[in-house]
């Protein structure tokens, strides 16, 4: 900016001594002639390093509402990614808390899962060993019955021995008897 005003300075300045040297008219010398046209020169100079100037000022004020333009879409995308950030850590925080919630029932149900495995386990020691003594316990009554058994075949088995003792004594006896009897009847008949 600077350099501007001091370029509309020195223009300003070379056009007044122009314009005062110009109203000199005739009397200006040969040397004030060319003077007057170096300073018309520079003036030309000048003006065109203005121009250009004002060109530069015009590309740098578009690319300035370029950038300002940019800079406002990036600001909206930054405020518009902060409020998506801010909702997905919403979003995070409850799927960790639904995620810790879940496995604190996990974790319970597993400890749950383990008393009950346990208990069952005890519960079939206890089957195992109620029904093995329940198998002594029928084992030994079987035995005490079969000892029974037993004693009562054997008194059984006495008895059919007495008895088929009896009965051949008896068949002896009866044997002798119809041998008495024949010997009585043959000598009676005789």
């Amino acid at each position: 900016m600077s350099t501007k005003s001091n370029y509309w300075k020195n223009i300003s300045t070379l056009k007044a001594e122009i314009s005062s040297l110009s109203k000199k008219g005739g009397s200006v010398s040969e040397n004030t002639s060319e003077e007057l046209a170096l300073l018309k020169g520079r003036v030309f100079d000048k003006e065109k390093e203005i121009n250009c100037l004002q060109e530069e000022k015009k590309r740098a004020n578009a690319e300035k509402s370029r950038i300002e333009h940019e800079s406002s879409n990036l600001k909206t995308q930054l405020l518009n990614l902060e409020t998506e950030k801010k909702k997905l850590t919403q979003d995070l925080q409850r799927e960790r808390a639904r995620t810790e919630s879940e496995k604190k029932r996990t974790d319970e149900m597993s400890k749950s899962l383990k008393t009950k495995q346990v208990e069952v386990e005890v519960l079939k020691s206890e089957k195992k060993n109620n029904d093995l003594s329940l198998q002594i316990s029928e084992h030994q009554h079987l035995e005490t019955e079969i000892g029974c058994l037993k004693e009562l075949y054997e008194n059984e088995r006495k008895w059919v021995d007495c008895e088929a003792k009896k009965a051949e004594t008896e068949k002896k006896n009866i044997h002798q008897v119809k041998e008495m009897l024949l010997f009585v009847v043959i000598t009676l008949f005789l």
